[in-house]
């Protein structure tokens, strides 16, 4: 006859319920690499040159008896220096390869074949720095002969190898934070360069040209964005015989006409301003070179049929004489803040008149 003790039941419920109750904390999981794919297997030194990376290497694989063959996968976006390349390799099966301060491994060699021992390759980062203590990660494999992975966590490269065992069969990364150079707060320069629209130099905008313009067609204004001004065009007023068109001390950019025989003429004119302080004549022309009509006083008479302004200057200003406006001159001035390119042949446009409408 067994005999049951109430109160050993009671115990082993107790102990039981204790048991359940306990809280068991669990360690956070290992944040991601930053690093790219990983390469393929390699187990000697001629297929660890095929391996090819500009980038500071973060993980390493194993597989294979005594982690015979090596993968490895590097950052893409820390270049390294090729000219600041250090090499340490294992005198014995365990040991360990550390860089220099300041630099980070590039590459792993294996020597020997089936990776018998390796070689460490260590380069100096472009841009930014190795800060904070190094830290170890956890031996691999954790199987002998297993197949298993490893890699340095979040904004950390690998910055050395631990080997252990015969023919470094398990491995620890040396990792250490990368930190990169902290950008300098972009600072617009549409002010400092006195730029009304286009690129700010940050990524934004020096503003928009607003209105519509006042030539034919409404011709809204627009952008000049290698220089960061907003372009307008407009029509100035007519000059006729007797009358002068109102000065607006702007460059012109066409001439339209309009009446009997073009007898009312007015300039097409660009946001650009000259200096009207120092201008100068161009030749009197016209279609009647050299006539003298009975309408034309002697010192109107037309002496050219063409009409061009001096180097570096542009039209800003026409008047004309004659009963329908027969003989035309230019005022010319030059642009302020502005050049004329005479390195460019001029353009000739169609002719036009008032029966174009």
């Amino acid at each position: 006859t067994t005999t049951i003790d109430p109160d050993a039941t009671v115990s082993s419920t107790t102990s039981t319920t204790e048991a359940d109750t306990t809280t068991t904390s669990t360690a956070a999981p290992k944040p991601p690499s930053k690093g790219g794919a990983w390469s393929s297997y390699f187990n000697n030194e001629e297929s660890s040159k095929a391996v090819v990376s500009v980038g500071a290497l973060v993980g390493v694989g194993c597989q294979g008896q005594f982690c015979g063959n090596i993968k490895v996968s590097h950052r893409a976006d820390v270049l390294l220096h090729n000219q600041t390349v250090t090499v340490h390799q294992l005198e014995s099966d365990v040991g360990d390869l550390v860089c220099q301060a300041g630099q980070v491994v590039s590459h792993v060699t294996c020597i020997g074949e089936n990776c018998d021992s390796i070689r460490l390759h260590c380069a100096t980062p472009k841009s930014g720095s190795i800060a904070g203590a190094p830290y170890e990660d956890q031996w691999f494999p954790k199987s002998i002969h297993g197949t298993e992975d490893s890699y340095c966590a979040g904004d950390a490269v690998a910055v050395g190898i631990h080997c252990a065992g015969a023919r470094c069969l398990q491995k620890k990364l040396v990792c250490q934070e990368f930190a990169p150079d902290r950008e300098q707060e972009c600072v617009p320069y549409c002010d400092t360069l006195g730029l009304e629209c286009g690129d700010d130099g940050c990524g934004g905008s020096c503003g928009k040209c607003e209105g519509t313009g006042t030539f034919q067609g409404d011709m809204a204004p627009f952008c000049r964005t290698d220089v960061g001004r907003c372009m307008y065009t407009l029509a100035s007023d007519a000059s006729e015989t007797g009358k002068n068109m109102t000065s607006t001390d702007l460059v012109s950019l066409g001439m339209g006409c309009s009446g009997r025989y073009c007898s009312r003429a007015n300039l097409i004119q660009w946001s650009i301003s000259v200096d009207a302080s120092n201008f100068r004549y161009s030749p009197w022309l016209s279609d009647n070179k050299g006539a003298r009509w009975f309408w034309n006083k002697e010192e109107d008479a037309a002496t050219d049929t063409t009409a061009d302004c001096p180097d570096g200057m542009a039209v800003s200003f026409i008047e004309c004489t004659g009963k329908y406006c027969d003989n035309l001159r230019f005022h010319c001035a030059k642009p302020l803040l502005w050049t004329v390119d005479m390195t460019e042949d001029p353009v000739v446009t169609n002719w036009f008149s008032e029966e174009d409408g």
